[in-house]
């Protein structure tokens, strides 16, 4: 089994092994604040990519090619992403990485803030990487397009990443506010507590209770891809093997017309 957490003891190890690659995923101010020795920076927020066209997804494996050559990733080396916390930015590095058939892509559990509790030291020395070659190798099965959605809705089960206002459509981002229909809402944040993930039984009963099982062909919806990427990971670990995320999400959904929308009803 994939192991999508390292903990901050095993980043100490790796980096003595020089056998880890540490990104940090945050945007510039963060990072020029103080991060983890040797962290090269990525702002992974820059890199939206609200098309799922088969011409845009060929697109966008190409720019993150690109990126995460200009990081320094190989396939020899493990990579973590990190943010602050456990969270959406780290999340949606790491899944392209997984997306893209890295063998070994992690997110550090508890981010900068469990790197400094746990005594790790501090840096301002911006890192700098050596240009990689590496090369992506896509897996459809972590993906799903606009189309395919649309063709497929009747039996997928899609989970709603979003904040409550933005599945009620109170909260409207594009051209239209809503959700997909029939969408399950569980908030990315649910995942964590205090940082960090929460423990995978508890986890695993949530999305049960929200009718979200195992045997499901489960799609992740968020406005940019960035909190699905974070329920990509919660269900993984869960167990949850058919998982793919629609990482243009709201942005490409809701600016689509003849795409369906359906903004749920207040329960009385």
């Amino acid at each position: 089994m994939k192991r999508y957490l390292a903990t901050v003891e095993e980043l100490k190890a790796g980096l003595a092994a020089k056998a880890v690659c540490v990104i940090d995923a945050r945007r510039v101010p963060a990072y020029d604040g103080g991060h983890i020795p040797g962290a090269v920076m990525l702002d992974i927020f820059e890199h939206h990519w609200p098309d799922t066209t088969p011409r845009g997804v060929r697109a966008f494996v190409w720019q993150m090619g690109e990126v995460m050559r200009r990081v320094g990733v190989t396939n020899t080396k493990r990579v973590v992403a990190y943010d602050d916390e456990s969270g959406m930015f780290a999340a949606r590095l790491a899944w392209v990485l997984d997306w893209l058939g890295h063998p070994d892509a992690a997110m550090l559990d508890g981010g900068m803030k469990a790197w400094v509790a746990a005594g790790g030291k501090v840096s301002k020395e911006v890192a700098r990487a050596e240009r990689s070659a590496w090369l992506p190798r896509p897996d459809a099965s972590k993906v799903i397009r606009a189309d395919q959605i649309k063709r497929e809705l009747k039996s997928l089960t899609v989970v709603d990443t979003r904040t409550p206002e933005e599945y009620a459509g109170t909260h409207v981002r594009a051209a239209r506010g809503g959700t997909i229909p029939g969408a399950i809402p569980v908030h990315y944040v649910e995942n964590v507590r205090a940082g960090k993930f929460k423990p995978l039984a508890e986890m695993r009963a949530m999305y049960e209770a929200a009718g979200v099982t195992q045997d499901q062909d489960i799609v992740l919806l968020c406005n940019g891809g960035y909190r699905s990427a974070h329920t990509y990971f919660a269900l993984r670990m869960c167990g949850y093997k058919k998982v793919r995320n629609y990482y243009a999400a709201w942005q490409e959904w809701g600016n689509l017309p003849g795409l369906p929308v359906e903004v749920p009803r207040k329960k009385k």
